[in-house]
């Protein structure tokens, strides 16, 4: 385990580290898919999308056609 003192452990859980996010090159999905996944990654979760509102963005941004998430990135 760490070795932490409980005081390390107050202290970061007060101030925890930046959260990493992976860099999302233009090209490697459709813009629009791209702004949803930086809504997902919102530092505050109020601020986050919750899935039936990303299932609909995903649906607009396929034109009404059965949504797959994994396949909408790949295009």
């Amino acid at each position: 385990m760490l070795a932490l003192t409980p005081e390390e452990i107050i202290e970061k859980v007060k101030r925890p580290p930046p959260l990493i996010r992976p860099s999302v090159s233009k090209g490697a999905a459709p813009p629009e898919a791209i702004n949803i996944m930086r809504q997902c990654w919102a530092e505050q979760a109020e601020m986050r999308p919750d899935f039936n509102a990303v299932h609909d963005q995903f649906k607009k941004l396929n034109h009404g056609r059965k949504v797959n998430i994994v396949d909408t990135m790949f295009q």
